[in-house]
């Protein structure tokens, strides 16, 4: 979910195509996790809140994927490691890929998504 008044990035993917609104820092961090992910050639589910409720999807690399920054300055924000780890451990469980609140640390790296380690 996004912030309130925060700028609405979209994450698109499926087809159908599904979306989710999110603020930009966290699109940009789920996109780091989303692509190391799919870098290993691992599939894996992502829930997400929306309009609906709660929706789950597949991810893999077969599934169409495109996001959707809303600055494209965003792609630049400094990214927190810790979230990012805690990111990567949901999305490596059975129940997958899912929100989590950011924790509060110093980011290590700035950069496009998809570029830490």
């Amino acid at each position: 979910m996004r912030k309130a008044g925060a700028a609405v990035a979209k994450l698109r993917f499926g087809s159908p195509e599904h979306c989710c609104e999110l603020d930009d820092r966290t699109l940009a961090h789920l996109a780091v996790v989303i692509v190391d992910e799919l870098r290993r050639n691992d599939g894996f589910p992502f829930t997400f809140q929306d309009e609906v409720g709660a929706t789950t999807v597949w991810l893999s690399l077969n599934v169409p994927l495109e996001f959707d920054f809303d600055d494209p300055a965003a792609m630049g924000v400094s990214i927190n490691r810790d979230w990012v780890l805690a990111l990567q451990r949901a999305a490596r469980t059975a129940h997958g890929l899912r929100l989590v609140a950011e924790p509060v640390s110093s980011p290590v790296t700035t950069g496009s998504p998809g570029g830490m380690r």
